[in-house]
């Protein structure tokens, strides 16, 4: 599995900071004074302009999970499995602080198990068929 595609291109926005950004203070000063709207002004656009760049670095990386979330799945051969969104979690919640390839070798762990418990109702299936055709 080709992890590189799941590196982000954008970098996170990080803390609002740096000239134009006032302090809750001063931002509270200036409003209730009614004076230094150019100011006030200025600051409401790097505050929005900070925002939108979070929204679209939150978006980004759900993009990216979403799309690991379904390669991974697919990958495993999970694809369709009743409980591959919850071998996905169990994956995800034990591993995704140690980056993706944690999360997929800890998915292809539980897809043993899964796709066992597949083969396991499969081998079940033939048995009760074979068992109503020898008594038909």
């Amino acid at each position: 599995m080709d992890f590189d595609k799941y590196k982000r291109k954008m970098l996170y926005p990080g803390r609002l900071a740096g000239p134009g950004v006032l302090s809750k203070g001063d931002l509270a000063t200036l409003r209730r004074l009614s004076v230094g709207q150019d100011k006030i002004a200025e600051h409401d656009r790097l505050v929005e302009e900070h925002r939108q760049k979070k929204i679209a670095y939150q978006n980004e990386e759900a993009n990216i999970r979403a799309e690991f979330r379904r390669d991974a799945i697919e990958a495993c051969d999970l694809t369709g499995h009743p409980r591959a969104n919850d071998a996905f979690d169990m994956a995800w919640d034990d591993g995704h602080s140690d980056g993706y390839r944690a999360v997929f070798s800890r998915l292809e762990e539980l897809s043993t198990l899964l796709l066992s418990e597949r083969e396991m109702r499969e081998h079940l299936r033939n048995v009760e068929r074979a068992g109503r055709e020898d008594s038909a």
